[in-house]
C-alpha cells in the first residue's frame, strides 16, 4: 500500500515535529523523546502558540535546554474517546517564537512551521513531544498521552526508527488507526 498523510482531518496533514531525529524513549514517559540534537524543531500542526518561554517542565536538571513551546491545535485529534487538543515541545535549546504565557497578543504558527532547535536534558540530546487531552494544559494524570499511544496516534512509530527528513509525516494506512474526520469539536 502507499503512504498516506496522516491527518487530523481529511485535509490536514501533520508534520514531521523532528526531521532526522529518532524514536527514542521509555514506555512510562508523559510524552514521546526524539532523540536528536540541535535539529528543527516544527510544529505537528496548525495552531495557536500558548506560551514559548524558558521553563513550563516538570525535568529540570543540570545543563538541560531551558526552552518549551505549548501550542493549542486549530483542530482537535480523536483519540479513544477524548479529544487532544495541545502539543508541547521541551528541552529546546533555542526558540524561533517567543510567547509569555498570558501576553497579550496571538501568535499563530501553521503545520510545519519551526518552534525552535531542540536540546539536551536527562543526559541526552532530545525533544520531548507531549500531547494533551480535552483541554487541560495541568499535565497531572489522565491529561496527556504516554509515549506508546503517541506513537500509535503518529502512525505506529517504532522505536529507533529514524523520521523521515521531509516535512509531513507519512504513515501506512493499515498501522494507523486514526484514518477518518474527528468527533472533536
Amino acid at each position: 500500500m502507499t503512504p498516506l498523510l496522516l491527518a487530523l482531518s481529511p485535509s490536514t496533514p501533520l508534520a514531521n515535529p523532528l526531521p532526522g531525529g529518532f524514536v527514542a524513549g521509555y514506555a512510562a514517559d508523559t510524552g514521546l523523546d526524539l532523540a536528536g540534537f540541535m535539529l528543527p524543531v516544527r510544529s505537528l500542526a496548525a495552531g495557536v502558540v500558548e506560551y514559548a518561554e524558558r521553563g513550563h517542565t516538570r525535568w529540570r536538571g543540570r545543563g538541560d535546554s531551558p526552552f518549551s513551546v505549548r501550542v493549542r491545535l486549530d483542530v482537535p485529534r480523536a483519540w479513544r474517546g477524548r479529544c487532544v487538543t495541545h502539543a508541547y515541545y521541551g528541552h529546546l535549546s533555542a526558540l524561533a517564537v517567543i510567547k509569555a504565557e498570558g501576553a497579550p497578543g496571538v501568535v499563530r504558527v501553521e503545520a510545519g512551521a519551526r518552534l525552535g532547535t531542540s536540546g539536551f536534558a536527562n543526559g541526552s540530546p532530545h525533544l520531548h513531544l507531549g500531547l494533551l487531552l480535552d483541554g487541560d494544559t495541568s499535565q497531572a494524570e489522565g491529561t496527556f498521552l504516554r509515549e506508546a499511544e503517541i506513537r500509535e496516534l503518529l502512525g505506529g512509530l517504532v522505536k529507533g526508527a529514524r523520521l523521515p527528513r521531509g516535512e509531513w509525516l507519512a504513515v501506512n494506512p493499515s498501522t494507523s488507526r486514526q484514518a477518518g474526520p474527528p468527533t472533536c469539536g
